[in-house]
């Protein structure tokens, strides 16, 4: 139940006045001991000289604490805060039982708890129900620290594949829950907690919030199956929405309220924004970040985009008077296709141009974007024997050419030339042997896999020639490098994109990079420290996000060792939404694949004439008419592409 970082800036887009209030509800987590790095505030020590675990460290959260809520009141921000039992112990123990000497000097002689609500803001019990402590403690423990129990259910768990809520109905029964550790047990009746009843279930309680369902609005749950579906009857409690705490797609939703994309009559918006107290014991991060996230907030609330407000005072007052409490549940589209073609045949030429120019007019007749992946030496056939079809990819609004690795593919494992992986060279000369093949041309006609020995500056080859022909760097799909007796994956990768990225070092200047692996999540970059792709801002280059490579070639070679018959669209977002077991997080992103020979050829011409060795001949007598596919073939696979893209439209 750990609250995600936020993403920040100032520079977002702010829709007028006009666009109907979205309500936020800015919350933060108070977490459990080492959940991670927050310190046991129950069986901390009473402060003495040289005790470093000592009530020094609840003073310090609670004055952090502090001065984020003064921080949010100060701009009319309503704040949220959500804490399990542990912060609440700390209390209890170091403010209202023994008092730490001045501990409320600075709060008006209120604990930290009361302090809060003197400012307007709300205290919810948020429980992890670890050590034994339920929802029913948690609620008890605030009110000893001088707290109004909301009754807001701060955080419960769902199923990320299915969002199925997995203690809705203990957290809904009749009887309440009940009590793990203030329970009848305790001698003091003082210290017996009654069961708990909540009246609104708010968020998910997904690790980081990564996998909490994105939708926004008020609605009674259905049935534990059935979180995500609103109830019939008007019975039952209701759940919140919180759609995103990343400030784009907040900004993103108030633009399409505001542009009518998405219908807004008399219905109620919410987004729930998570931070963590965690996050704010770091002065720098609290000053710089949240300083600038609440920033944003005041000033979109000025503007009448949103109204920020407290949980209780959503469910009390504001559902009822704007929309006669009536349900409303709208999930963010959080399901992506691209569609990839690789286009790099250069035997059948025309096959090739023909199929390329009506699958444009497929895409573009139904708004559908794609991404055309070429080899340069098809970038070369169609300058050379289709213009007109180059300039139309270049300046179609719905494509983005790329650049697709061509053979030999001096790097890759299996083709990777013997000067790569010699261990008596340095990672300069290979970066210089990868510049050398990326910026000179090959020709798949000279039976010879070496780069042309001077570069012609109309017809440079690999990465640098498509860079001369769409102006930009782009992405580029199929950079994967030998691991053996060399790992050539970081000095191929500072090939592409160097983070000092300038003329002078060789690098390409490509922001992202195309990979095959079982899934990849937005916002994952190759990282040169570690050597792995991972997600942190210390990282660079991008991956393009996928978490199902549905490549088509598979609905029609039953060869194939991924042959998956019977594969749809929509199985494969279900495919894509069942990494979540294994840290797949939403978004979610379908990869469809398609190659320019499976709509015409047997084999990529490529691939027949270049072996998988690092062998340097070609053999061109493996070309020859036969391997292009009957007409009736054609016409299946082609039609089988046009209803996947109608599909997706």
């Amino acid at each position: 139940m750990a609250a995600a970082g936020i993403c920040l800036a100032l520079a977002y887009p702010i829709p007028a006045a006009a666009t109907p209030a979205i309500y936020v509800q800015l919350f933060m987590h108070s977490e459990e001991p080492h959940v991670p790095d927050t310190p046991n505030f129950r069986d901390m020590t009473a402060l003495t000289a040289g005790n470093t675990a000592s009530t020094a460290s609840y003073i310090y959260w609670r004055n952090q604490l502090r001065e984020y809520a003064r921080m949010c009141s100060d701009r009319g921000i309503k704040l949220n805060f959500q804490s399990d039992w542990n912060f609440l112990e700390g209390c209890w123990k170091w403010e209202v039982k023994t008092p730490i000497s001045n501990i409320k000097s600075n709060t008006n002689n209120l604990t930290i708890i009361q302090y809060l609500e003197s400012l307007g803001h709300e205290v919810d019990p948020h429980s992890h129900e670890g050590s034994s402590y339920t929802y029913a403690d948690v609620a008890f423990l605030l009110t000893k620290c001088g707290g109004t129990d909301t009754r807001v259910a701060g955080g419960h768990r769902l199923d990320p594949t299915t969002f199925a809520a997995l203690d809705y109905e203990r957290l809904t029964a009749a009887s309440g829950v009940a009590p793990g550790v203030y329970t009848s047990a305790q001698t003091d009746p003082a210290n017996r907690a009654p069961n708990w009843f909540p009246v609104l279930l708010m968020g998910g309680a997904s690790t980081s919030h990564e996998n909490d369902p994105h939708v926004s609005g008020i609605w009674r749950p259905a049935s534990a199956t059935s979180y995500l579906s609103k109830s019939p009857t008007i019975t039952g409690i209701p759940a919140i929405g919180g759609w995103s705490d990343d400030l784009r797609q907040v900004a993103r939703l108030a633009a399409d309220l505001r542009s009518g994309a998405i219908p807004s009559d008399g219905k109620i918006w919410t987004v729930n924004m998570a931070t963590n107290h965690r996050d704010i014991v770091d002065n720098t991060f609290l000053q710089t970040n949240i300083r600038a996230m609440l920033d944003t907030l005041k000033t979109w609330q000025d503007a009448g985009t949103i109204q920020t407000t407290t949980l209780r005072n959503t469910l009390d007052n504001i559902w009822p008077s704007q929309s006669g409490s009536a349900q409303n549940l709208y999930a963010m589209p959080d399901d992506h296709v691209s569609f990839s073609l690789n286009w790099q045949d250069f035997y059948f030429k025309a096959q090739s141009a023909s199929y390329l120019e009506r699958i444009l007019d497929l895409h573009e007749s139904l708004g559908v974007p794609l991404d055309v992946f070429l080899t340069t030496w098809q970038a070369d056939i169609l300058a050379d024997e289709y213009p007109a079809l180059l300039g139309r990819l270049a300046s179609s609004a719905l494509v983005s050419p790329g650049y697709h690795i061509r053979p030999p593919k001096p790097y890759d494992n299996g083709f990777e030339w013997g000067t790569l992986t010699q261990t008596s060279i340095t990672d300069a000369q290979r970066h210089d042997v990868i510049e050398n093949y990326e910026g000179h041309r090959l020709d798949p006609w000279a039976c010879t896999s070496q780069p042309t020995a001077v570069p012609d500056m109309t017809r440079t080859g690999g990465f640098a020639r498509m860079t001369g022909l769409f102006g930009y760097a782009p992405v580029s799909v199929g950079a994967a490098a030998a691991t053996t007796p060399v790992n050539l994956t970081t000095v191929v990768n500072d090939y592409f994109h160097d983070p000092d990225d300038t003329a002078s070092n060789g690098a390409s200047g490509a922001k992202m990079l195309v990979r095959h692996a079982s899934y990849t999540n937005l916002n994952t970059r190759w990282n040169q420290a570690t050597g792995s792709g991972y997600d942190s801002d210390e990282s660079y280059l991008y991956y393009r996000p996928e978490h199902y490579d549905w490549k088509l070639i598979t609905l029609w070679d039953p060869t194939l060792p991924d042959h998956d018959p019977g594969q749809t669209l929509a199985q494969s977002m279900t495919d894509a939404r069942a990494t979540s077991t294994s840290g797949g997080r939403a978004p979610w992103f379908v990869g469809v694949k398609l190659h320019d020979k499976d709509l015409f050829s047997t084999q990529s011409a490529w691939s027949l004439v270049w072996p998988n060795s690092n062998d340097a001949s070609w053999n061109l007598s493996r070309l020859n008419p036969s391997l292009e596919l009957p007409a009736a073939t054609q016409q299946q696979r082609f039609s089988t592409y046009q209803a996947i893209v109608q599909d997706a439209a």
